[in-house]
């Protein structure tokens, strides 16, 4: 089972490379956890699948990166709350 849920958690990081809120248009940091973070949670997800598949006695390191996952998700997802969606806009 743990294979399987690698398997579509590396199919949802490469869908979330290329598929992204490019309605936006961000700037700096923002772009660059916009860009690559949600792929970047799935990389994760599927690392601790797989690292708990291949070796159970390392369950811990598999709990650490699925944190990791998760905080990178609560970066991306208050990020893309906040970014600018028409930057061109003069603020007077």
């Amino acid at each position: 089972m743990l294979i399987f849920v690698t398997i579509v958690c590396l199919l949802m990081a490469t869908l979330f490379y290329f598929v992204w809120p490019q309605t936006l248009k961000p700037v700096g940091w923002k772009k660059l956890v916009l860009r690559y973070f949600h792929a970047l949670v799935w990389v994760l997800l599927a690392l601790a699948c797989l690292i708990r598949l291949l070796n159970p006695a390392l369950n811990p390191v598999s709990l650490v990166l699925a944190i990791i996952a998760a905080l990178c998700y609560l970066i991306f997802i208050g990020t893309f709350l906040i970014a600018d969606k028409n930057p061109d806009k003069k603020v007077s």
